[in-house]
Order: C-alpha cells, then structure tokens, then sequence
C-alpha cells in the first residue's frame, strides 16, 4: 500500500521545483542539442502541469485532479523514455538528469493525496 503523505497544493511546489530543475539542468551538466531541447520542453511542460495544480480550488477553473494524477504518471513514462533516448545519443549528462527526475516524479506520484483538500 503506498503511502499518500503530500496534499495536492504541495505536490504542485514539488512538482514546480522538479521541473525548474529539468529546464535548468543543461546549464548545470554539459546537455548536448538533443538534451537541451528535451530537458527545456520536458521542464517547462512539468512547470504548466504544476501551474495548473496550483489552479484548482471552487473559484478557479484548472484541469481536473483526475487529469493530472492521469498526467503525472504520464510524465514519470516519458522521463523514462526520453532517459533511454538521451543514452541511445550518447548523452550520459542528459540521461543521468531524466532517470533521476523520472525517480522523483514516480516517488511524488506515489506519495500525493490526490483530493482538492490540504
């Protein structure tokens, strides 16, 4: 049974952070072009995601809690696979950044309530 400890509102911090952290990371690590565009289109999608979660409440119209757990876990697959592309281009920065990236959206995708309360 997987534990449920972070409420949506702090999922969506978390989730802002990690993909500042992604868009950010090839000017920290040497990316190759391939990385830098996955790591900028990747991190800025997660940034919208977050946004959205930070959208949600009676008087605002976000996407659905539904929707973004659905999004989340979305998103942990194409860590994964853009990990296996970045090695598949020899870029072992870049494959380092999305497998570590892909661990922590996976571990914030197991430990979030998914409800509209705190």
């Amino acid at each position: 049974m997987l534990l449920r400890l972070i409420s949506f509102p702090v999922h969506g911090a978390l989730e802002l952070a990690l993909g500042v952290a992604v868009a950010a990371s090839p000017l920290a690590f040497e990316f190759g072009p391939a990385g830098i565009l996955a790591a900028v289109l990747i991190g800025t999608t997660l940034i919208g995601l977050a946004v959205g979660a930070a959208a949600q409440g009676p008087d605002r119209r976000g996407i659905s809690i539904t929707a973004h757990a659905t999004y989340d876990r979305a998103f942990a697959v194409a860590l994964v696979v853009a990990a296996v592309l970045m090695a598949i281009a020899g870029e072992s920065a870049a494959v380092a950044c999305f497998a570590v990236a892909a661990l922590a959206q996976s571990a914030l995708v197991a430990t979030t309530r998914y409800s509209g309360g705190a």
